[in-house]
């Protein structure tokens, strides 16, 4: 995932055939790999590209994004459930299985996509 995301911030400012990451941790390691027509200017500039990113900015990224994904897809879930419950009680339906009122089943999954929308990371 590092090394597709670097080669587009590379690829945005030099034409080049890809980028190569060795080891994650070590910049001296990468190499870019420039098509013929790249210029000097051009390839200073995919140069200063690799070593401005940062490794630690798009690991807490990715950390968030990978934190943050299951809780969307409860939610996501929780906000289908809920339009059920909603329709129902327009509709004039009585208490269900759980012995709770429409009303009352849209509330408590109010609640829980509150509750999960908390643990989201900013």
């Amino acid at each position: 995932m590092i090394a597709a995301k670097i080669t587009e911030a590379v690829r945005a400012v030099c034409p080049i055939h890809g980028v190569s990451i060795g080891r994650k941790d070590d910049k001296a390691t990468w190499r870019i790999d420039f098509k013929d027509e790249a210029t000097p200017k051009q390839r200073a500039d995919a140069k200063a590209v690799l070593d401005a990113f940062d490794v630690a900015a798009h690991d807490a990224e990715q950390a968030k994004a990978a934190h943050n994904s299951p809780i969307l897809a409860q939610i996501e879930v929780l906000e289908a459930r809920q339009r059920r419950p909603i329709r129902e009680h327009i509709l004039g339906y009585g208490p269900g299985p759980d012995g709770k009122l429409p009303a009352q089943r849209a509330k408590d999954i109010d609640d829980a996509i509150k509750a999960l929308r908390a643990q989201l990371r900013a």
